[in-house]
């Protein structure tokens, strides 16, 4: 299974393995700050295959961001967002990803 993990870049989490389904053999992420660099870092000490979707500013100018969220979730199977209730940015890949009709896992934290 092939599990985005994204999230507000305020926000930390430390134990992705108690939110993570044990089928989990790939982990996406957008290269971001915050829980994003966080996936990354867990994706690469237990050696589970991680895939980076960076956004194309060269190529699509302002709407690389949206682009980006379309590849993403069209890649996954699974997200797991992280909402600190202020990042746009994170609220708009959410919005993206729920309208593949896919499952979207959403923690609200608060900074």
């Amino acid at each position: 299974m092939r599990i985005v993990i994204t999230g507000s870049s305020s926000l930390i989490e430390n134990n992705l393995e108690k939110y993570l389904p044990s089928e989990v053999d790939e982990i996406v992420s957008n290269g971001g700050e915050g829980i994003d660099y966080c996936a990354k870092k867990y994706a690469l000490a237990h050696n589970i295959k991680y895939t980076e979707f960076l956004p194309r500013y060269d190529v699509y100018g302002d709407k690389a961001v949206t682009i980006r969220n379309i590849l993403i979730a069209n890649y996954a199977d699974y997200a797991l967002v992280f909402l600190d209730g202020k990042s746009k940015k994170t609220k708009n890949f959410s919005d993206v990803f729920k309208s593949f009709n896919k499952t979207i896992y959403i923690i609200r934290r608060t900074i």
